[in-house]
């Protein structure tokens, strides 16, 4: 049985083409098609069973963004591998553990040296005293006013060894009061000790007289007197 094709040209039956394909058909025709249908096929099965390591890959080839969601897990993870840096600030946050107690003491360090002395502090306010008379001085000076820790002095004179005469400015009123005295502290002589008695001489023309003994006599007018310095000086007041 034949047909006609549309050009007009005859072509075989589909039986006498089979017939001319096992005529052609010989062991290394089969052969070669049977090797070409198994690449074909079988090679992308045997693909899927092959297992990749880190030889068969390109360093930096895969990027982050080829990792699916939780595909990195602790078990993927070598011990060790990870250092503090590899880690996000909430997880080194979480590492740190609670506040511990406070420790004992140490033991106490040696003393330092002795520090620069400071600069002086401010001038106080001036106190209540009506009167400050800060004196000193010996036959050869005679008496001696600190004017810069004194007020309300007008002059002093020394009457006797020990005995200052001070006269106070006329705006001082003596009256009903009665003044004090004290000795400063000599630091050059530490145990020259003194102390002192202090009387109103004259309330009219505002007069106090100072006498100055070393601290075992008995405060009389007979005392042994002693002189006073200006490291030392003897301070009255009349509050």
């Amino acid at each position: 049985m034949s047909s006609k094709s549309p050009g007009g040209t005859r072509t075989a039956s589909v039986p006498r083409l089979l017939v001319r394909l096992r005529s052609r058909a010989t062991y290394a025709n089969v052969m070669s098609t049977l090797a070409m249908l198994l690449v074909i096929t079988g090679g992308t099965a045997y693909a899927a069973d092959v297992v990749l390591d880190g030889r068969d890959l390109k360093n930096k080839s895969i990027k982050t963004k080829k990792l699916a969601n939780g595909a990195v897990t602790s078990a993927k993870v070598r011990n060790g591998s990870l250092k503090m840096v590899d880690l996000s600030p909430e997880a080194r946050r979480r590492l740190q553990g609670e506040k511990g107690d406070t420790g004992a003491p140490g033991p106490v360090g040696p003393q330092g040296e002795k520090g620069d002395t400071g600069a002086a502090g401010p001038v106080g306010p001036a106190g209540s005293a009506r009167a400050v008379a800060t004196v000193y001085g010996n036959a050869a000076t005679g008496c001696r006013v600190h004017a810069d820790r004194s007020r309300g002095v007008q002059s002093c004179v020394m009457t006797a060894v020990g005995r200052y005469r001070i006269t106070l400015t006329a705006d001082v009123s003596l009256a009903g009061t009665y003044p004090v005295c004290s000795i400063g502290n000599d630091s050059v002589n530490p145990v020259d000790r003194k102390t002192c008695a202090s009387w109103i001489s004259d309330i009219g023309v505002h007069v106090i007289t100072v006498q100055v003994y070393t601290a075992d006599e008995s405060m009389s007018t007979d005392a042994i007197g002693v002189n006073v310095t200006e490291v030392a000086p003897v301070v009255v007041i009349v509050p």
